[in-house]
Order: structure tokens, then C-alpha cells, then sequence
């Protein structure tokens, strides 16, 4: 028989559980985006595995959902051009990564291998609230719960196979794929949603396929979220 502890949230999403990824916030702030800037470097000045943002005033891309380890940097993009946007931003770092405490009060939950699940040393557990999947490349809006702040990520690949090509003399024809991420921005209790081309890689030759959308918005919860 197998004995755990699980803890859910009240969309029924899991928090915290044996073998679970967990994650705490370890820095959070606020970035200028002006409006000669199409992209930013973001260094957090912390390691962290995730960073997830928010912006009402202009579309930003949300930053890939997925473990980097340690990684103090982060490009993000913006939709527009001579636009200017401020930008909210917070850092997660899996518990995994903390050592387990050998005294003091509270409580850690531990996966199989003697890793942290959780800690109440680091209570600020990033709680993701649903997933948003991308169908295709026309905007739409999503509706938000009032009274809460919410930060957004993008989870697997959204990828428009967009394409032109171009003769090259030494490689022959060029094809030029677009790869598109979302991009988000979130007016009061409605977040829109739009996918937007990044810069394209070429390939050389080869067959042009349809559209791929395998991906979409992670909404993490953030409220009261206000130190690290």
C-alpha cells in the first residue's frame, strides 16, 4: 500500500503532491518595454526555472513554460511596434532545488527520492488555475475570475507554418518558416490573446506543411503575491 499527501485548490487543480513538480516564487518586478524596443532581456538577478508576466497597456509573449534550470535571463517580445509597455513579471524555482531543513518548525513534504514537494519555509507556491489551448491564429479573449492578479506562461509548441521562400545561390531555394508564440494582455477581467510571428528560420528546401497549434496559456494565480 502506497501512502501521500495531495492538496488541491478549489478549480480541483493540484498544488502540492508526492512526485509533483512544485515550484515558489523567488523574485518578482516590473519592466519598461520602450517603444524602440521590440525585444527585452529580462535578468531577474536570481535563478529561477519559470517566469510567467502580466501586461495591460500593449501585447507581450509569454515565455515558455517549461524548466530552464537556473536560468537568470528571459527574452520576451512584443506584438507592436512604437508601442511603450510596463510589464509584470514573477520568477518560480522548483522546491527540488532547496535543501531539506534539519531543525525548526513546520512542515515539508517529500518525493520518493528525498527531494522537496514542498516547504512552508517557502509558502508562495505558484498555483496554476487552467490551461487555455490555442486552436488556431485568430484573436480571441478569455475571461478571468474579478478580484485576483494573474500572471501567463505558453506551454508546448505554437507553431504557423507561414512560409515563403527564396533563392539562395549556394544553397538553392530557401523556405523560411514563421514560428509563432502568443502573445497576452490582460484589460480588468479579460485577457486577449493573439499569435504573433517571431523571427523566421530558414531551412533549405523541403516540404511546406499546414498549420501545427499543439500549445496554449498556462493562468497562474499571483494574488497577494507581493514579496519574495
Amino acid at each position: 500500500m502506497t501512502y501521500g499527501a495531495e492538496f488541491y485548490n478549489s478549480s480541483g487543480k493540484l498544488q502540492i503532491g508526492i512526485g509533483s513538480n512544485n515550484l515558489y516564487l523567488v523574485a518578482k518586478g516590473t519592466f519598461t518595454m520602450t517603444s524602440g524596443e521590440d525585444f527585452k532581456t529580462v535578468n531577474a538577478g536570481v535563478a529561477h526555472d519559470i517566469m510567467v508576466v502580466s501586461c495591460s497597456n500593449g501585447f507581450v509573449s509569454a515565455p515558455t513554460f517549461k524548466a530552464v534550470a537556473a536560468t537568470s535571463t528571459w527574452v520576451v517580445a512584443k506584438s507592436h511596434i512604437g508601442v511603450t509597455l510596463s510589464v509584470n513579471y514573477w520568477c518560480f524555482r522548483s522546491y527540488k532545488a532547496l535543501t531539506p531543513a534539519t531543525s525548526g518548525f513546520g512542515m515539508e513534504i517529500y518525493n520518493a527520492d528525498g527531494t522537496l514537494a514542498f516547504s512552508t519555509k517557502k509558502p508562495q507556491l505558484m498555483r496554476s488555475v487552467s490551461a487555455i489551448p490555442i486552436p488556431n491564429n485568430t484573436p480571441f479573449t478569455s475571461a478571468m475570475a474579478g478580484g485576483k492578479t494573474f500572471a501567463f506562461g505558453y506551454y508546448g509548441a505554437v507553431i504557423d507554418t507561414e512560409v515563403y521562400t527564396e533563392p539562395d545561390p549556394e544553397l538553392g531555394t530557401l523556405t523560411f518558416h514563421y514560428y509563432k508564440h502568443p502573445a497576452i494582455k490582460l484589460v480588468g477581467t479579460t485577457l486577449n490573446i493573439e499569435v504573433t510571428a517571431a523571427e523566421p528560420s530558414p531551412s533549405a528546401g523541403g516540404p511546406i506543411g499546414s498549420p501545427i497549434y499543439a500549445g496554449g496559456i498556462l493562468v497562474i494565480d499571483v494574488t497577494g503575491y507581493t514579496t519574495v
